[in-house]
Formats: C-alpha cells, sequence, structure tokens
C-alpha cells in the first residue's frame, strides 16, 4: 500500500535496514580479528544491490533519476569510510577490504551515467581510471591498480567503439552552422577525446614511475601480488595512449577541415 507521500517514512527505514544488515555481516569478523569468507562478501553485495534497486524505484519516482546519484553516492562514501577505517586501524582482512573497494568503485562509476549526458561518460571514467591509478600507489593496493586497468579497458572500447563513430561517422551530424555554434562544437570534440588520450598518457607515467605511498598504505601481506606494472602492460599504455591520439588526429581534422569547407 506504498504511495510516494510515505517517501521519507520508507526511506529511512530502507536506509537503517541496510545498515543494520551492512554491519552484522563483517563486525564478528573485525571484532574476532578473523578473515571473511565468501559468504560475508557474497551477503554485502545482496545487501547492497537490494538498497540500491529499492531506492532508486523510491528515489526517481519522487525526485526523478537524476536524485539517484545521490544515493550512489551516498554508497560510495559509506564504504570509503570503511576502507579508511581499515587502513587506519590495521585490521588484516584482505577479502573484506577489497569487498568495500569493489562496492565503492561500483557505486562511483554507476553515478556519472545518472549524472552525465553520453557524451561525457568516457571522459569521466577516464579521469576516475587516473584517479584510481594515484590512489594505488598512495595506499599501495594492487586491487585498486588492477581495478583502474579494467576500467581503461571500458574507457578504450567506449573511445573506439562509442565516442569515434557517434561523432565522426557516417550519421554524425555535419555543422551547418558559423560563429560561436561551429566553435563551440570543436571544443567539444577537443574535450570529449582529449581527456581520455591525456588519462591514458598520465597512466602511462604512473605506470612507469610510481609515486610515493602515504603512511596508510597497505601492509604487502594484505596486498595482491603485483602484476600490473610489467613491462608490457606499461607498453601497452603508451601506444594506446598514441594511438587514440592518432586516430582523434585523423578524423578530427578531416571533420574540421571539411565542416569549414
Amino acid at each position: 500500500a506504498y504511495d510516494s507521500s510515505h517517501f521519507w517514512e520508507a526511506m529511512l527505514f530502507l536506509i537503517g535496514v541496510f545498515v543494520l544488515y551492512s554491519t552484522t555481516l563483517f563486525i564478528f569478523n573485525v571484532v574476532q580479528r578473523t578473515h571473511s569468507t565468501l559468504l560475508e562478501l557474497i551477503g554485502l553485495a545482496l545487501n547492497a544491490g537490494v538498497f540500491f534497486a529499492s531506492s532508486y524505484f523510491l528515489v526517481s519516482e519522487v525526485y526523478g533519476q537524476t536524485a539517484v546519484a545521490v544515493v550512489t553516492l551516498g554508497l560510495t562514501a559509506f564504504y570509503v569510510m570503511h576502507v579508511y577505517y581499515f587502513l587506519v586501524h590495521r585490521i588484516a582482512d584482505r577479502e573484506l577490504m577489497h569487498g568495500f573497494m569493489s562496492l565503492a568503485i561500483f557505486f562511483l562509476g554507476a553515478t556519472i551515467p545518472i549524472l552525465l549526458s553520453w557524451q561525457w561518460i568516457t571522459a569521466s571514467w577516464a579521469v576516475q581510471a587516473l584517479v584510481m591509478l594515484w590512489l594505488a600507489d598512495k595506499v599501495q593496493s594492487e586491487f585498486i591498480r588492477r581495478a583502474a586497468l579494467a576500467l581503461y579497458a571500458i574507457v578504450v572500447y567506449r573511445f573506439g567503439l562509442v565516442d569515434l563513430p557517434s561523432h565522426y561517422g557516417a550519421a554524425a551530424a555535419i555543422v551547418d552552422a558559423s560563429g560561436v555554434a561551429y566553435w563551440g562544437r570543436f571544443i567539444e570534440r577537443l574535450v570529449i577525446f582529449g581527456i581520455p588520450i591525456g588519462s591514458m598518457a598520465g597512466a602511462y607515467l604512473l605506470l612507469q614511475k610510481p609515486g610515493a605511498a602515504s603512511p596508510m598504505a597497505l601492509d604487502q601481506a594484505e596486498n595482491l601480488p603485483e602484476r600490473s606494472r610489467s613491462p608490457w602492460v606499461v607498453r601497452g599504455s603508451v601506444i594506446l595512449a598514441v594511438g587514440m591520439a592518432f586516430l582523434f588526429l585523423h578524423l578530427e581534422i578531416a571533420r574540421t577541415l571539411g565542416d569549414l569547407f
């Protein structure tokens, strides 16, 4: 018998149940200093999934889909605080730590399509991936570094198979305008494609020469084996950066000169 007039009653109750179940899933392991199992991780994911699906329905019905970003950002902050607590108190539970990191990364990435139009999704994910690589150096987390590389793979996919065809393909609109409108579209494309290219170049620099670790860095016993800095990954990042720049410049010069002509 729920209706939108009872939104805050339902939402606050849902938040309370979510926090309660999330905490009870791991509090015993933290107190007893025992490692979590797959059961706790599945429970965390299910609890987060049920809460997100339910809150998506409640919030979008009353405030619209864009407002759901408040929920995803809140979930991101919730799990980031757990990671911070684990790092500060040196809690040795690699499985649980990686579970919190995964959920924080997922909900942060989910926020971007909710807030932004499709043209800016790739650029935003590219910035997120670069920040994750930098953060991985600070906390010495191979898990975050691998997650950043996985996000870069999605960025490259969207760059080559979604963004380039939509802006330079046969179906792309030809700018039939002069002055501000024409050059505005040109600058927009420079930003949309320049950010992923710059991010990939930044990834090469971070992989080749890592930054200094922070005092809250993970213990090596709680880390994954380092494989993301292998020579082929470093070489691949610079090859991708150059290849993306070449494709973009090739198509942009043809488009810009063609439109101008």
